[in-house]
């Protein structure tokens, strides 16, 4: 099949052919310096040595997804993690789920007290996969092998204000101080109404010192998560909804590195999160880690091939999506590491992103629905 103009004029200088996207029964094109072929089999570790060179020197490594995730691209997350905790030294995996629920899901794989299905069903239904349940099991069986230098979890989205008040609830105290009871009176407003007034939401959150009555690290931990709760729901526009957002999040990954010693970690989140810089006038959550961490921060994303992508016309060199690129070398999975694409490819297509936005990509070529266990 020849070529559209358009895409002769975008490989001019770098001698690549290129198929049309869409076509199934084409030879693989070439790959420019950057991009590698990869397998998401039972061990890939060999296919993501240039992952591990660069998130050698990491302390935070960011882990996207689309924002609706398949049962495959969760397979293919779950073999990233396992080499970056058996080849790169990964100690702490955080979830962007309720900090108060991967309590749970830490403890067993501590102990191994429950079972792995009874502490995910604690965690959002998107995680509640046949892969994510394997991939639980497979931590804890690690943490037995190596008992002195066992993998931790934790989350870093605040728990429901359910979860808030039943965590207060448990506090042993004989006469409970008036900070206490009004803060609870808040949880429990917040439990049945997300509309407060200014009022409300200026009271509320002026009680939050009633946490200074946990122990750490739950009062840092649940004091920050309460208050950026709150600020979202008293939140006037969805700008400011989305920086307190943000603020929240980066602020408990930043407490949890502190707290814990700041080993390696990987965090599992969205591709917007991950993103060290963002269309918005608000920080996003991956810039703002970027400003605490810097150069010890990574951001990866996942991308897909979508129907859409498969279906539509080739564009034109210059205004190719990144999946729309990724796609045309037909290959089932793709690293890019943008630092090291071509300088050429990189001016003829401007809808590529650079390191400066985020530093991978892994690019899978199909993704089936998700499989509740």
């Amino acid at each position: 099949m020849a070529l559209s103009r358009s895409l002769r004029s975008y490989f001019i200088g770098i001698s690549l052919t290129f198929p049309a996207i869409g076509c199934t029964s084409m030879q693989s094109s070439p790959l420019p310096s950057g991009l590698h072929e990869v397998s998401f089999e039972q061990d890939g570790s060999k296919d993501l040595v240039e992952l591990q060179v660069l998130t050698k020197n990491a302390n935070i490594i960011g882990l996207g997804e689309p924002a609706s995730p398949s049962e495959s691209f969760y397979a293919a997350k779950i073999q990233i993690l396992k080499t970056l905790i058996t080849e790169g030294g990964v100690r702490r995996l955080g979830i962007e789920d309720s900090a108060i629920s991967l309590e749970s899901v830490d403890n067993y794989l501590q102990s191994g007290k429950a079972t792995a299905k009874e502490v995910v069903k604690l965690m959002k239904p998107k995680f509640q996969s046949e892969n994510f349940v394997e991939f639980i099991t497979w931590l804890h069986e690690y943490n037995q092998k190596s008992p002195k230098n066992t993998v931790h979890v934790f989350g870093f989205e605040p728990g429901s204000f359910a979860q808030m008040d039943e965590l207060l609830s448990q506090l042993k105290i004989d006469v409970a101080p008036q900070n206490l009871l009004d803060l609870k009176s808040c949880l429990n407003q917040l439990k049945s109404s997300s509309n407060l007034s200014e009022t409300d939401c200026l009271s509320c959150l002026a009680v939050s010192d009633a946490y200074e009555l946990l122990p750490e690290p739950y009062l840092t931990r649940e004091k920050t998560a309460y208050e950026g709760s709150l600020k979202q729901v008293c939140s006037k526009t969805d700008l400011a909804k989305m920086q307190n957002e943000a603020d929240t999040l980066a602020k408990l990954v930043v407490f949890d590195a502190k707290e814990s010693g700041n080993p390696k970690t990987a965090l599992w989140t969205s591709n917007r999160n991950v993103a060290k810089k963002g269309d918005t006038q608000a920080p996003l959550f991956g810039q703002m880690l970027q400003q605490q961490f810097q150069k010890q921060y990574v951001a990866i994303q996942l991308l897909t091939q979508s129907q859409d992508t498969v279906n539509k016309a080739a564009s034109t060199s210059a205004t190719m999506s990144p999946e729309e690129w990724l796609s045309g070398f037909h290959r089932k999975a793709l690293y890019l590491q943008l630092d090291r694409l071509d300088r050429t490819v990189k001016e003829s297509n401007t809808r590529l992103p650079d390191s400066s936005y985020v530093d991978a990509i892994f690019f899978l070529s199909n993704s089936s629905l998700a499989k509740e266990y």
